[in-house]
């Protein structure tokens, strides 16, 4: 079975899992970064025999479901990796009207972020940025601050192979800040980078409040 399949697995037929995430999980196995049996894997994207590749990781196998009630319908929601080592997941989502997005789901202890993304790709540029909770988005107005950074988190030498596969297989520039991966204007930028995140209006954040009331 590859990463790939792993991906996948458990997956409901209604979603469809994004091109970039699957390329996403055959480039990290071609770099021998999946850890664990198949049919229960994770990967990062970074070498893991470099350090610890931190909070971000694609999920493989079988996911662990959320506490019954919390979730308004749990077959709208499908975990695809983590963006913060609180339990912060990147997912696909479907609204009302049937329609997948992928989204950002804070799980509350670290994270609260939980809105929409932009695309797919805009995680994958996201993740490029070097955070190690990419979670947090209150940091997405700067730059990570590489000396600040411990030994065990992602830095540039790390995330070098994975910059020059999203440039060499989508055409993207490593961006710089979150607010960049994410393309925000000066005013969604404000209210992105708020703790609590894009929490008014914002489709899944209104539906997954609606379902904890």
């Amino acid at each position: 079975m590859s990463f790939r399949d792993d991906l996948t697995t458990g997956m409901p037929d209604h979603f469809t899992m994004t091109e970039e995430f699957l390329s996403l999980a055959d480039w990290c196995e071609a770099q021998g970064y999946v850890q664990g049996p198949p049919g229960g894997s994770i990967a990062g994207i970074a070498d893991p025999d470099v350090h610890v590749t931190g909070d971000v990781q694609l999920f493989g196998g079988p996911r662990t479901s959320y506490p019954e009630g919390y979730l308004p319908d749990s077959a709208r929601l499908y975990e695809a990796g983590y963006t913060g080592g609180d339990g912060s997941t990147f997912c696909l989502w479907l609204d009302d009207d049937g329609h997948q997005h992928v989204v950002n789901h804070g799980f509350g202890a670290g994270s609260c972020l939980r809105a929409t993304f932009p695309s797919a790709l805009s995680v994958l540029r996201l993740l490029a940025v070097g955070y190690f909770t990419p979670a947090f988005n209150d940091e997405w107005g700067q730059a990570p601050v590489l000396e600040e950074i411990p030994d065990a988190e992602l830095s540039d030498f790390a995330l070098a192979p994975y910059r020059a596969w999203l440039k060499d297989r989508w055409g993207q520039e490593t961006p710089q800040t979150g607010e960049e991966a994410l393309q925000l204007t000066e005013e969604e930028a404000a209210v992105w980078t708020n703790f609590n995140g894009p929490t008014t209006g914002d489709p899944f954040n209104e539906w997954l409040t609606a379902g904890q009331r």
